[in-house]
């Protein structure tokens, strides 16, 4: 079977045939908004790191972490239950 590069890059496909985009699906298929957004992409971009851009993807995963983390802080504050993200804020 020939390489698709466009539809199905190999780089993409799991060592147990698993495509990259049906595992991301499945992991944020509760999640709704911002947090299945930055989720999906944290997950993309760990399961690539070693095929593609090395590093540079795991800097990537985290700074959707770090945005995620703030979006929930900033969503929890808002709703004034705070003691959870003390602990992070404070090391």
């Amino acid at each position: 079977m020939p390489e698709d590069n466009v539809d199905l890059p190999r780089c993409y496909i799991l060592e147990a045939d698993l495509k990259y985009v049906d595992v991301i699906k499945v992991l944020v298929s509760d999640l709704k908004g911002y947090e299945e957004y930055a989720v999906a992409n944290i997950i993309h971009h760990i399961l690539r790191w070693k095929r593609e851009n090395g590093i540079e993807d795991l800097i990537k995963a985290d700074q959707y972490i770090n945005d995620l983390i703030n979006y929930l802080v900033n969503i929890d504050s808002k709703n004034d239950n705070r003691e959870i993200f003390t602990v992070y804020n404070e090391e």
